[in-house]
C-alpha cells in the first residue's frame, strides 16, 4: 500500500497505520525474537492519556470526568430570595 497523501480519507490513513503497525510487529519479532503487539501497547498509553487529558482540561471544562455545570446565583433585588439558605445573611 502506498503512503496516503494530503487528500486521503481517515479510513485510508487508518488502514495505512494498521498495515505499518503489523509490519513493525513482525520485524521486531524476527529481529529481536520478542513478541510485540502494538494494540497491547496502545491500551497502556490510552490509560495514561485519559488521565493526562483529564488534567489538562481542568474540572471546569466540559468533557472532564468530574465536570459539574456551574450554578449561577441571581443578582439584583431577588438575589436573596433565590440564593441557597446557607448563603443568605440573616
Amino acid at each position: 500500500m502506498l503512503a496516503p497523501g494530503p487528500n486521503s480519507s481517515d479510513d485510508a490513513v487508518e488502514a495505512f497505520y494498521q498495515d505499518m503497525s503489523k509490519l513493525i510487529s513482525l520485524l521486531l519479532h524476527l529481529v529481536e525474537r520478542t513478541a510485540y503487539d502494538p494494540a497491547e501497547t496502545a491500551k497502556v498509553f490510552a490509560l495514561h492519556a485519559k488521565y493526562f487529558w483529564a488534567s489538562v482540561r481542568g474540572e471546569r471544562t466540559e468533557g472532564h470526568p468530574n465536570y459539574r455545570a456551574p450554578q449561577f446565583i441571581a443578582s439584583g433585588a431577588n438575589a436573596q430570595d433565590s440564593a441557597p439558605p446557607e448563603m443568605t445573611a440573616r
